[in-house]
């Protein structure tokens, strides 16, 4: 997927960098793809171009994030995560239908290379 897009992806656990390197990351990306949680706060160092995605637990309506990255400039977008009821959300492996991620992040790239483009 990446290669077709001329994407480069990277998998960051920001619990395992100091919080200063946690912002330079946070700084350097064009698409912030999460799990609904405390992660997503980083959301504020995002340049203003960037886009963030939410994998959001089913039936769960919080709009904290979304609320949060518009505050902070930035696109926001959401994709449901599958079968999880929200009390094993911390405990199971999340699972987001293949197709609809894809085209959520297609979504993403567009929306910051056109905002990029922009600038």
């Amino acid at each position: 997927w990446a290669a077709q897009r001329s994407v480069s992806l990277r998998a960051v656990e920001p619990h395992l960098w100091p919080f200063r390197e946690q912002v330079a990351i946070a700084q350097g990306t064009d698409v912030l793809v999460a799990v609904h949680g405390a992660a997503l706060t980083h959301l504020l160092w995002l340049p203003k171009h960037a886009v963030v995605l939410e994998i959001m637990p089913p039936g769960l309506e919080k709009v904290t994030y979304r609320n949060l990255a518009k505050l902070a400039g930035v696109a926001y977008l959401c994709v449901r995560a599958e079968g999880l009821l929200m009390r094993d959300w911390t405990e199971l492996p999340v699972k987001v239908d293949r197709e609809a991620f894809v085209r959520a992040l297609d979504a993403a790239v567009c929306l910051a290379r056109e905002s990029t483009a922009r600038q």
